[in-house]
């Protein structure tokens, strides 16, 4: 039989790491052997992408030899090789998506070891892509399409301002933007419209880390494609560096965007989240509520984030289908417990602007696949907008 290692005495709250960054090496030292798991499945999902590439450059390598030959002219060269160019981007519009919606369980993943819980990591990861795949698939599609036409314009017309316009608001708008989505997706469940637009507010928020993140992870990749010519040698490297590297970057831009949550979604919206996974006093935990409540009376819920459109909000107990309803605020998140859990719906009562408690509402599926309360006493349909996972 196996030995345990038993632990000399119970663990206090007050030994959780009290920053993000001392957290980012304490899940290291904890967790080497689960992030090299993370990577060999990383490798299982960007395999396909890999040897795509390693083809791409295997063509362009025998493109550039029968030019240099005589065998092929220069002019219909440079063409093949822009069709090469434009062919391996194009098959991105299958491989993104696939690539997306796996990243939702490995995302999963790593929002139980920021938080400090514990990992359960086959149920997790199938969690992370059955809540997330949708959102996902769609991100990634909208992706590789974003990136087929800006390098078609590019392989095609050159490096003009349009091409230079379109690669610049690509790498610093649109993919921190994405990145932020899947974060936050992970954390939140909400509308895919609602989704980005709280990513896009945070990027505001947060520029410089936001873009400075962005810059760190695709920087091996540029490196390796623009000045790394030995084929194999490059493919290799990206080997590596998806199983020892590739996590280690993703815990940080999870960390990061924790950080970012905090201060300009939590404070306000999921106070229960502020600094979860971390030690935090009381006395400090109800500084943070405090500032975050001022701003919530100085400028209205939503209004400084302009995240969600004002509805009316009540607080939920839920046992079973009973729900017991309390007026909270006059703007538009319920905090539920469910199976002692607690959850945040975004919900909108479309037959009445009343602020009479409603008592007996139903789970029940609308037309359109969503979620949403139906009240069978008064006939009145809540939907919900949003919650918290």
């Amino acid at each position: 039989m196996a030995k345990r290692k038993i632990a000399e005495k119970d663990f206090l709250e007050s030994e959780l790491p009290q920053t993000r960054r001392s957290q980012f090496f304490d899940i290291i030292k904890n967790n080497y052997g689960l992030l090299f798991k993370v990577g060999l499945i990383l490798l299982g999902i960007l395999i396909l992408s890999i040897v795509k590439g390693f083809f791409a450059d295997y063509l362009n390598i025998l493109t550039l030899g029968a030019i240099k030959n005589g065998n092929l002219q220069e002019i219909e060269g440079r063409y093949w090789i822009r069709i090469i160019y434009v062919v391996s981007n194009g098959i991105d519009l299958i491989l993104y998506p696939f690539i997306f919606v796996m990243l939702g369980g490995v995302l999963r993943v790593f929002l139980q070891l920021c938080y400090e819980e514990g990992v359960l990591f086959s149920y997790l990861f199938k969690k992370g892509i059955k809540d997330n795949w949708l959102h996902f698939m769609i991100m990634g599609f909208f992706t590789a399409l974003f990136k087929l036409g800006m390098n078609a314009l590019t392989a095609y017309f050159g490096f003009n301002f349009y091409s230079i316009a379109t690669l610049v608001f690509f790498l610093a708008v649109y993919i921190p933007i994405v990145i932020i989505f899947l974060y936050y997706s992970v954390i939140y469940r909400s509308k895919l419209f609602y989704s980005l637009r709280n990513s896009s507010y945070v990027y505001i928020k947060s520029l410089l880390p936001s873009i400075g993140f962005t810059i760190v992870l695709l920087a091996l990749p540029v490196l390796l494609e623009f000045f790394l010519t030995g084929l194999f040698i490059k493919q290799f490297i990206y080997i590596v560096t998806v199983v020892t590297l590739l996590p280690l970057v993703i815990l940080g831009g999870f960390l990061l965007n924790l950080e970012m949550f905090d201060r300009f979604i939590n404070v306000t919206e999921y106070q229960e989240l502020l600094r979860k996974g971390l030690y935090i006093s009381g006395e400090e935990l109800e500084k943070i509520i405090d500032r975050g409540n001022k701003i919530i009376d100085r400028r209205g819920l939503y209004e400084d984030s302009f995240i969600y459109l004002k509805e009316v909000v009540r607080k939920f107990d839920i046992k079973g289908n009973n729900i017991t309803a309390l007026q909270y605020k006059k703007d538009n998140v319920f905090e539920v417990i469910i199976d002692k859990e607690k959850h945040y719906l975004l919900i909108k009562d479309i037959n009445s602007k009343s602020d009479e408690l409603t008592k007996q509402l139903v789970l029940v599926k609308t037309n359109d696949g969503s979620d949403s309360y139906f009240n069978e006493e008064k006939n009145q349909r809540f939907y919900l907008y949003s919650y918290a996972k």
